[in-house]
């Protein structure tokens, strides 16, 4: 039976929270119009952690529940590095958002399923927008679709 609800979570530093809070919005949008909600855990998340433990048990819930894995670690953040090790581990697609001139991840684009080379949102708008129905489907079965990582060099 297909699943009928698709949501893919997007991890940012806390850090520098701000400086992505309009592309997730863009790109939140984008995915809407495919059926696929978001939730970024940075953006999304209201409630007061008490201490590190819910806060990280609250991040994984979230993951949990969702299909596609997108890190975008601009300004470094092990706790990216970690829910994305979190993410492969129980079979999401993860996705790595590399912004051309910030430090490389080697290791993300090892456990990565795509890896995004971008110097702005609209870079990734595109991609997306390209390569989408290629990725995912609604109800579509995970298993059939291929998983090639893609890079888009600048």
């Amino acid at each position: 039976m297909p699943k009928s609800h698709v949501q893919a979570f997007f991890a940012y530093s806390f850090k520098n929270k701000e400086a992505h809070r309009s592309d997730y919005e863009k790109i939140k949008e984008l995915l809407n119009n495919y059926q696929i909600s978001c939730y970024s855990f940075v953006f999304d998340y209201t409630k007061k952690p008490e201490n590190w433990q819910q806060l990280m048990s609250e991040a994984l819930k979230q993951i949990d529940k969702s299909d596609y894995y997108f890190a975008d670690p601009t300004i470094g953040s092990f706790g990216i590095g970690l829910e994305a090790g979190y993410a492969k581990g129980k079979n999401k697609k993860v996705f790595y958002l590399y912004k051309v001139g910030s430090e490389y991840e080697e290791t993300l684009e090892g456990i990565s399923n795509y890896v995004i080379h971008y110097k702005n949102v609209d870079d990734i708008l595109d991609w997306l927008t390209n390569n989408i129905t290629k990725i995912v489907i609604p109800g579509t079965d995970p298993e059939s679709i291929k998983q090639v990582p893609t890079i888009i060099d600048f």
